[in-house]
């Protein structure tokens, strides 16, 4: 099962939560940034933020829309993946304020 959230201000309540509980399963939480080609054209990519953790079998996972690159390399694109670094960096600082480690991936269900 996945407990997803899109507002990293409520996953990082959550991750808190479970910090404090000593519920974190190793005391990992997984951060990376996804790119899925657009179904409209291969030149659209949509970016988003994920972090996931377990917490006693279950994946706590944020993921949370930044917008669309169009791979022009124009300050649009260089401002969605801005916000997905920034969203990740306020996941990873309370991580560190919690003493969690931060390690890049997404954790997923098992086939």
């Amino acid at each position: 099962m996945i407990v997803k959230f899109t507002s990293p201000e409520e996953f990082c309540q959550e991750i808190e939560k479970d910090a404090n509980a000593k519920a974190i399963g190793r005391g990992i939480v997984r951060c990376t940034i996804r790119h899925a080609t657009s179904r409209l054209s291969p030149m659209i990519l949509h970016v988003d933020a994920i972090a996931t953790y377990s917490v006693g079998g279950q994946i706590i996972k944020l993921d949370h829309y930044c917008g669309d690159i169009w791979q022009l390399n124009t300050d649009d694109d260089k401002k969605v993946f801005d916000k997905a670094k920034a969203c990740l960096s306020s996941v990873e600082e309370k991580c560190k304020a919690l003493d969690l480690q931060v390690r890049s991936g997404i954790l997923e269900e098992g086939y």
